[in-house]
């Protein structure tokens, strides 16, 4: 008997004296009804809760392989405790979902309880998604921003003296010394329109602009 074990269940019975004692013990654990076999199945399915390594379906799928194995044993479960099972078996984060499921009326078997777990799980899985889109396209924009900023206000990449960010203050000080220029310019000019030519007494020009023949200095007599 223990040569068609396999080595785990080999190391499991091979301690009992006589072949009926272990027949006793595979029968209990693995053939028949028993009140053991029955009552850890039952502390199993009750407490069972959902893996963080399974996906929604494979949870519900061991859910219905446990329910067949107490059918099996001889306990059948009702449809509302499958039902409360399945609710009582899903995350904390679901304590919403959960509350919903409890008092809708039209979850009435295992196979609808389970349709709405999978449709609120493709929800959730779909919301995820585009949560993670819109956070990779915001980032994607502020990036783009950034450079478009850079670019405007003379602060791009590069060792070169040309593409650093030459501040605000000399940036004003160039403003500052174009619009003195163009102040002295326009105070130079108001100024010439009031000097008188000592050609031809005529305002608007120096002498040496004066377009009237040259006047002759008479000399002076003692």
């Amino acid at each position: 008997m223990l040569s068609s074990m396999t080595d785990a269940l080999m190391c499991e019975y091979e301690g009992f004296d006589t072949a009926q004692d272990m027949w006793i013990a595979l029968k209990d654990k693995f053939g028949g009804t028993s009140t053991t076999k029955l009552r850890r199945l039952t502390i199993k399915f009750d407490t069972y809760r959902k893996r963080q390594n399974h996906d929604m379906r494979q949870h519900l799928r061991e859910m219905s392989n446990m329910i067949r194995e107490l059918k099996s044993a001889g306990h059948t479960l009702t449809d509302e405790q499958q039902i409360q099972a399945v609710i009582r078996s899903l995350p904390n984060s679901w304590e919403n979902m959960k509350i919903n499921m409890t008092h809708n009326d039209n979850i009435k078997t295992f196979d609808d309880i389970s349709r709405h777990v999978e449709l609120e799980d493709e929800r959730l899985e779909a919301a995820k998604a585009s949560g993670q889109l819109y956070m990779a396209e915001s980032s994607k924009r502020k990036t783009k921003g950034f450079k478009r900023k850079g670019k405007n206000g003379n602060f791009q990449k590069g060792n070169s003296q040309k593409g650093k960010w030459k501040g605000p203050t000399e940036n004003f000080k160039k403003s500052e010394t174009k619009f003195q220029k163009r102040g002295k310019s326009a105070g130079f000019k108001k100024d010439k329109a009031k000097l008188k030519c000592y050609n031809c007494g005529k305002q608007g020009h120096f002498a040496r602009e004066c377009t009237e023949p040259k006047k002759t200095q008479e000399p002076q007599t003692m």
